[in-house]
């Protein structure tokens, strides 16, 4: 069940960002641990853990269209028999941007590959 967390990297990064909803994971010294009893936002996860909360990837997408009106897809590419990630940010009521990056081997790679980037958009 793990491959539904982001990995840790991606994590930090968002906690720089300012993520903070409640999780069903988190991270302590980079080893993932799940909470289903119970979810926790990144400021819970440190007071009772000193760990960084993992976020589910469908969180992610959710956390960058709702709070900072960036959508990510990732999309399969039959002819070169690998996977894209695109994302698009809505400004002044608009989708102004649209980004496509290639060739990720794995559907996780280039939704990480597009989450890092969209990150660098906020």
């Amino acid at each position: 069940m793990e491959h539904l967390f982001v990995p840790y990297k991606i994590a930090l990064e968002l906690k720089e960002k300012g993520f903070n909803e409640p999780c069903l994971g988190f991270f302590k010294e980079e080893k993932f641990h799940t909470c289903f009893s119970f979810a926790y936002n990144q400021e819970e996860a440190e007071k009772f853990y000193k760990a960084i909360s993992a976020p589910l990837y469908q969180q992610v997408m959710d956390w960058f269209r709702e709070k900072h009106n960036i959508h990510l897809a990732v999309d399969f590419e039959y002819l070169t028999n690998k996977y894209d990630v695109m994302f698009q940010e809505k400004t002044k009521g608009r989708w102004e941007r649209y980004t496509r990056y290639y060739a990720s081997v794995t559907y996780n790679e280039a939704l990480n590959k597009g989450i890092e980037e969209a990150l660098k958009l906020i």
